[in-house]
Parts: C-alpha cells; sequence; structure tokens
C-alpha cells in the first residue's frame, strides 16, 4: 500500500523550549522597562522630597539613586533591539504552534505591550523621561 504519514505534532525539543522561553521573556521587556525607569524616578522622589523635575534635578547627582542611573540607560538603549528579537522570536514560536488562535494572541500581545510602552514613553506623564534624558 502506501506509506503513513504522521501528523501528529511532535514532542518539544530543548532548543524549542529555550526559544518559546525567550520569547515569553521578551514579553516581559517594556515592563522591565517602565519598572527601572519609574522605580529610579520614585527613589529619587524619596531622595529629594519632592518629585524631581528636569532641568534641576539631575539623575546622576542624586546621591542615593545614582546607582540605578547605568541601569535604567543600558535598559532603555536595549529597547530597540530587544523589541527585533522579540518579534523574530515570537514569529518563530507561532510559525511552529499548531494552534492558529494562540499564534494570533502572542502576535497581539508583542504588537500591543511594545507600542503601548513607545506610547507612554513619548506621550511622558509626569515629564519622568524628560528627566531622565535632561
Amino acid at each position: 500500500m502506501g506509506q503513513i504519514l504522521d501528523y501528529a505534532s511532535h514532542a518539544p525539543t530543548p532548543h524549542s523550549r529555550l526559544v518559546c522561553i525567550s520569547a515569553n521573556m521578551t514579553l516581559l521587556y517594556p515592563f522591565w522597562i517602565v519598572i527601572v525607569l519609574y522605580g529610579e524616578w520614585l527613589v529619587a522622589w524619596l531622595v529629594l522630597g519632592h518629585p524631581p523635575e528636569p532641568s534641576l534635578d539631575d539623575p546622576l547627582h542624586i546621591h542615593s539613586a545614582n546607582w540605578i542611573h547605568g541601569v535604567t540607560g543600558v535598559s532603555l538603549v536595549s529597547a530597540i533591539p530587544v523589541m527585533i528579537v522579540a518579534l523574530a522570536l515570537n514569529l518563530l514560536v507561532i510559525i511552529r504552534q499548531s494552534f492558529v488562535g494562540r499564534g494570533i494572541v502572542r502576535l497581539l500581545a508583542v504588537l500591543v505591550l511594545w507600542s503601548a510602552l513607545f506610547v507612554l514613553l513619548r506621550w511622558d506623564p509626569g515629564a519622568v523621561v524628560d528627566w531622565w534624558m535632561d
């Protein structure tokens, strides 16, 4: 007769698990940027006793809060490369998934989370980004 075709999904390999975990971590990165940026601003507020103001309170010269400035800088500078990696890894996970609904949800999550981050940074409530960049 003929060949028996195997249409069942295969067991995940360690490589595919690593890709999936990495893709999930890139979905959390926008939250990390918000936590670090606004965390530095809140620590500076606690140290100064008033909300930090752009052109007045330099984040590098607030002695108890300057330790987090480098972490925030690296996080902000690496946002674009991490976003590109997030798109690539999540598209790879979507291609490997057999269930279309989960792929659509994952793609929407990537687009919404990263778009929301850039909208938040552009909107800049409280002039936090302006204060940090100053």
